[in-house]
């Protein structure tokens, strides 16, 4: 004798109906509705923190120079050594060192020379 299988738990039209549901299902998930491109324009605010996945450096002009002025206007002023005050100080002193000597060798008298000097 020849015995037949049992009768299926599920009809042919439900299975059938359940391969469309699920290739529908899964073709919406592997090719969304909606493409997944951004829209990012000037001046938006990200909603979320995004992590580059190398490091990138670029040079700011602006900054740097903020930065250099800042260090700047840390150091405290230096003095500079002028040498015009010394010169002249030192021809004043030779003039009247000159007109002591000069002094000295002319007059002859002690009291005509104190005189003098003062």
């Amino acid at each position: 004798m020849i015995q037949r299988g049992k009768a299926r738990p599920v009809s042919l039209l439900t299975a059938v109906v359940f391969g469309g549901v699920l290739a529908a299902l899964i073709g919406i998930a592997l090719f969304p509705i909606f493409p997944r491109q951004l829209n990012i324009h000037v001046g938006d605010v990200a909603a979320r923190t995004l992590r580059s996945p190398r490091t990138v450096t670029f040079d700011s002009t602006i900054l740097t120079n903020q930065r250099r002025d800042e260090a700047a206007n840390a150091v405290p002023p230096a003095l500079v050594f002028n040498p015009g005050p010394r010169t002249t100080q030192v021809q004043a002193y030779d003039r009247l060192a000159a007109q002591v000597t000069q002094i000295r060798a002319e007059a002859t008298d002690p009291a005509r020379k104190r005189a003098q000097l003062q």
